[in-house]
């Protein structure tokens, strides 16, 4: 127990930079959204940029909020998803970069309980940050939304699907910090993972020769245009859930046998 609240104070200040930071990007969005709500040939004006958002699954209606979100929704899923890898990265690597590591694993407790004490505050303060700007979407866009019932719905699809993804980054992120001999490489790493996946994703849209390609980028697994209707797709998941329990077992696996750089 101390050793969790130990991790949630150390990681606070962060998860409150982040939060603040797109929290007020979302509600700056939604001052554009309203504008956009009242213009009716604001959708012509886009279908007239032809294939260029077809790397993001097309041009919803932006007259709506579930549209507009859409849209806008790599600022969601990007920004996140690089929270949690960067959450997972950091937080088996910072004793090693501290210098720490020596002192926390004098105390009578085993790496195992370390590991599983690390883990419940990084998949708590994923799913914290998740809510917490699924929070500020709503409050900045359910009121302006023409039907809050759909818009709900599609929020609470669009977090869990957002959440999947986030976790599958944030579980390879601690793996690859408990597998990297050195540690300074691992944020630099998972970051550079995330940002070639987006950029992936963007390929499959723009592509058809690269559609292949959607099974290894995250970002196709889940998407906001299919969230409307809440069609979370099995096979991806079943890769999902995959990825997250190899990840986490790896973890566990390396890290037991990690020769600390202290």
């Amino acid at each position: 127990m101390n050793i969790i609240r130990h991790e949630f104070k150390s990681n606070l200040k962060s998860l409150i930079i982040w939060f603040l930071s797109l929290g007020l990007l979302f509600f700056v969005a939604s001052f554009e959204f309203e504008i956009f709500q009242n213009d009716p040939d604001i959708n012509g004006i886009f279908d007239s940029f032809g294939g260029l958002f077809d790397a993001i699954g097309g041009i919803p209606d932006l007259t709506t909020a579930v549209g507009y979100l859409s849209l806008v929704s790599i600022y969601i899923y990007v920004p996140l998803c690089i929270f949690s890898a960067m959450l997972g990265s950091g937080i088996i690597s910072k004793e090693e970069k501290n210098r720490t590591a020596e002192y926390l694993f004098t105390l009578p407790v085993s790496r195992t309980k370390v590991i599983f004490s690390k883990l419940i505050v990084a998949i708590t303060n994923t799913v914290l940050i998740n809510v917490l700007c699924m929070g500020v979407c709503w409050a900045s866009f359910g009121v302006l939304s023409d039907s809050p019932e759909t818009f709900r719905t599609f929020l609470l699809n669009l977090s869990l699907g957002v959440l999947l993804t986030q976790l599958i980054f944030l579980s390879i992120g601690m793996v690859l910090a408990s597998f990297l001999k050195n540690y300074k490489r691992s944020g630099g790493i998972i970051v550079g993972i995330v940002i070639g996946s987006f950029m992936v994703s963007m390929l499959v849209g723009l592509a058809d020769a690269a559609k292949p390609l959607k099974y290894i980028t995250p970002f196709q697994y889940f998407p906001a245009a299919e969230m409307v209707n809440g069609n979370f797709d099995i096979l991806y998941v079943i890769i999902t859930i995959a990825v997250i329990v190899s990840s986490f077992t790896g973890l566990f696996i390396f890290y037991r046998k990690r020769d600390l750089n202290i």
